[in-house]
């Protein structure tokens, strides 16, 4: 056999093997894709039971759940994205603080949600709950909240609803709330808190005193504040401010 012949049907040979394996994987990407098919099409694997838990709290009602995440019933579980689940739950619940979306093959998805916590009220053109991180949550009151203090002196613009915010005025009271909900956890609730001015802090008293602060030494201040009260208290005085911005605090008293 000449040195062509053999050459060529070398080349035959590979063409050949070349062809098999094209077969081959080809035969595999049709078997891949009719499972896909399958599993998506089959309703055995759907959306049939959704396993949620809001604040460690389970919702036990399953149309609650599924409203909740706006998914229909019977949708194929495998085209659940869990990535993507929890940023639509982000979209739609803006309280939600964290989410974990799994999936429980055949038909059952796992959902745990925590929600921000409002540890305070801002006032603007209406009343904003806030969390201990400066989100301000997008559910806005005409009316002063129940059972959260109260933030005044922040311009709207410094603020955006809806998102965690870094404005250094917001974060000075959230400062001066977690110092006093430490010292007064029996009347924080009901306080007002003027942070217009870092160098002249109000506090608002549900007594009606006035209390005047600046961020220096404020930790410091707020804990004096509390020895200032009681003996005000004992000594059955009625000032309208006690001055605690200096070394010596001052009491000014009402004017007749």
């Amino acid at each position: 056999m000449s040195v062509r012949a053999e050459k060529a049907k070398k080349q035959i040979k590979n063409l050949g093997e070349i062809i098999v394996w094209m077969i081959f994987i080809g035969a595999i990407i049709v078997v891949v894709s009719d499972i896909q098919k399958f599993k998506i099409r089959s309703p055995y694997f759907t959306v049939q039971n959704i396993e949620l838990k809001i604040d460690s709290r389970r919702v036990e009602n399953p149309g609650e759940a599924f409203i909740y995440l706006n998914i229909k019933k019977g949708t194929s579980i495998f085209e659940i994205n869990p990535g993507k689940l929890v940023q639509e739950i982000m979209v739609r619940h803006p309280e939600v603080r964290e989410a974990k979306v799994e999936k429980k093959l055949p038909h059952t998805l796992v959902v745990e949600v925590n929600n921000r916590i409002a540890v305070a009220q801002v006032r603007l053109t209406q009343f904003y709950p806030v969390d201990n991180e400066g989100f301000l949550l997008p559910y806005s009151s005409n009316f002063r909240l129940n059972n959260l203090p109260c933030l005044q002196g922040i311009d709207s613009s410094e603020l955006k609803v809806g998102e965690q915010n870094q404005s250094p005025k917001l974060l000075l009271g959230l400062k001066v709330v977690a110092l006093i909900r430490k010292n007064f956890p029996q009347i924080y609730r009901s306080i007002d808190i003027d942070v217009a001015d870092k160098r002249n802090i109000i506090l608002f008293l549900p007594s009606g005193i006035k209390v005047k602060l600046a961020e220096y030494r404020l930790q410091d201040k707020v804990s004096k504040l509390k020895i200032i009260l009681q003996d005000v208290n004992r000594k059955n005085l009625h000032p309208e401010f006690i001055d605690l911005r200096f070394d010596k605090a001052i009491l000014i008293p009402k004017q007749q």
